[in-house]
């Protein structure tokens, strides 16, 4: 018997007992449950992997540069950004309560022909002949005193008015200048110690109807519990001054329509009656037979020419004359509805004022000599401020 060939063996069948299935080689798959994930296959997760590799060196660079740009703008911001000073929270000050302004002292007003003042309600007031004395007032009813060794004796402050240059004391003084009533002013005030406190005040003004200057001297002989009354005294001191010119003759050229003042004593010079030339010479002097000194001397004419050519020529060669002590400057004023040159200074030996005036064709020349103490420049500057055009 071949033994390569397979054995059978007989089984017995029971007829009645179920024949199991035949059993296949291939498996059915197996369900999952529904809540566990489906795992991918092995091979085909590194397969999508792979798709992303290269994505990993751009990501890293663009996080490179991302932080060098915030690390560089931090870094500017550092330098450009003042850091903010912190805010103080201003500490208010406690409110200061406003200070009691006392009521002004009442003033009394004091008028006197050629003079005024306001002095204190409290101080009594009495005149005794040059001399205004004022005391401290005991009673306020009292308005008026006339007992003139009782004020001198009790006076606190005093106001003298004299036609006589008062003799002052000046040593162990401290001296000062000030304007009452636009006038200047010397002020005295005692510094030597043990002795009687005074400070006063000294001016001189000429006043109406005087020739002669007046001198008037406020003197404070109380110390500082006055000082108030006596600042105020000054303060309020108004003089009536008077026009020098107010009594002076009158000038008047018809021909050239101008005219002047000019003091009542001295001498009028006219042009010629028959006068060949179109010029109007007119000379006002001091002195009748003195022309070299304290003369004013006027030449008036009518010119075709611009009168402002002519007169900046005249006026250079004036200024360019060789006897000046120093060139004097040109002063341009307006005067009398006219236009003026003016040159001032030494000139040979003399003060010499020489001045051109014009107005449209009309053209005048004045010149004036005085001492080089200038004795009589100001009735010069008094007749010359008192020159106008008639129209």
């Amino acid at each position: 018997m071949d033994s390569s060939r397979p054995r059978f063996e007989t089984v017995e069948v029971d007829s009645n007992q179920t024949p199991p299935p035949p059993v296949s080689s291939e498996q059915p798959p197996q369900s999952l449950p529904d809540n566990e994930p489906q795992i991918a296959k092995k091979g085909s997760l590194k397969h999508h992997i792979g798709k992303f590799v290269f994505l990993v060196p751009a990501l890293l660079i663009l996080g490179t540069i991302f932080a060098a740009a915030y690390f560089f703008n931090n870094q500017f911001r550092q330098y450009t950004e003042p850091t903010p000073a912190p805010t103080v929270a201003p500490t208010l000050a406690p409110a200061t309560p406003e200070p009691t302004i006392p009521p002004e002292a009442k003033l009394n007003s004091y008028q006197a022909k050629k003079f005024s003042f306001d002095y204190s309600s409290e101080l009594l007031l009495t005149e005794c002949d040059n001399f205004i004395y004022l005391k401290a007032a005991t009673n306020s009813a009292e308005i008026n005193d006339n007992d003139c060794d009782a004020a001198a004796k009790d006076h606190v402050i005093y106001v003298q008015h004299t036609t006589k240059n008062p003799s002052i004391n000046t040593s162990n003084t401290d001296q000062s200048e000030l304007t009452v009533d636009n006038v200047e002013a010397k002020k005295y005030t005692s510094i030597a110690e043990n002795e009687e406190y005074f400070e006063y005040v000294v001016f001189n003004q000429v006043l109406v109807d005087e020739t002669a200057p007046t001198y008037f001297v406020v003197r404070n002989d109380s110390g500082s519990e006055y000082n108030d009354e006596f600042n105020k005294i000054l303060e309020t001191f108004k003089l009536i001054k008077i026009d020098p010119t107010e009594t002076w003759e009158t000038y008047e050229d018809t021909t050239y329509e101008f005219s002047f003042k000019y003091p009542s004593e001295w001498t009028l010079v006219p042009p010629p009656e028959k006068n060949k030339s179109t010029k109007n010479i007119v000379e006002i002097r001091k002195s009748a037979n003195e022309f070299k000194l304290n003369t004013l001397h006027i030449e008036a004419d009518l010119l075709e020419s611009d009168p402002e050519v002519s007169a900046g020529e005249i006026i250079v060669s004036t200024r360019n004359l060789a006897g000046w002590v120093n060139k004097p400057p040109i002063e341009y004023r307006n005067i009398g509805g006219g236009t003026a040159q003016v040159l001032q200074g030494i000139l040979e030996g003399k003060w010499y004022t020489f001045v051109i005036i014009w107005r449209k064709n009309v053209f005048i020349q004045m010149s004036w000599t005085d001492t080089l103490e200038k004795l009589e420049q100001e009735t010069f500057n008094n007749m010359f401020s008192t020159f106008k055009f008639s129209n």
